[in-house]
């Protein structure tokens, strides 16, 4: 089991986002502190979850992440890539996961 802590986005956001990326995968919310939000502190609120997953298992969905920014760009002509296009309107959606997990303190647990 993976506990990911992280300040770049709202645990609700990462629960509703994440199994359209990967399926079945098990979340748990652990805290969130509201309070520096409120205080003007932080743009999002420091959020801890675990991930039910081994870290092998957490590379796998780091490199899955990883192709759809690659899709996305990988362009015939090497320009942006039009709005409508398919890849691009799913990275615009999910491509800031790999940015959060990337930042997120990942540490693994014994359960």
């Amino acid at each position: 089991m993976l506990l990911i802590e992280t300040d770049m986005c709202s645990f609700e956001t990462i629960a509703r986002l994440l199994p359209d990326v990967v399926p079945g995968v098990r979340l748990k919310h652990i805290a969130t502190d509201e309070n520096l939000k409120k205080l003007g502190f932080v743009d999002y609120p420091p959020c801890v979850f675990t991930l039910d997953m081994s870290r092998d298992e957490f590379d796998d969905i780091m490199f899955a992440l990883m192709d759809i920014e690659t899709d996305a760009f990988n362009t015939p002509d090497g320009e942006m890539p039009e709005e409508d296009d398919p890849y691009y309107q799913k990275y615009l959606k999910y491509g800031w996961l790999w940015d959060l997990f990337f930042q997120a303190k990942v540490t693994e647990i014994e359960v």
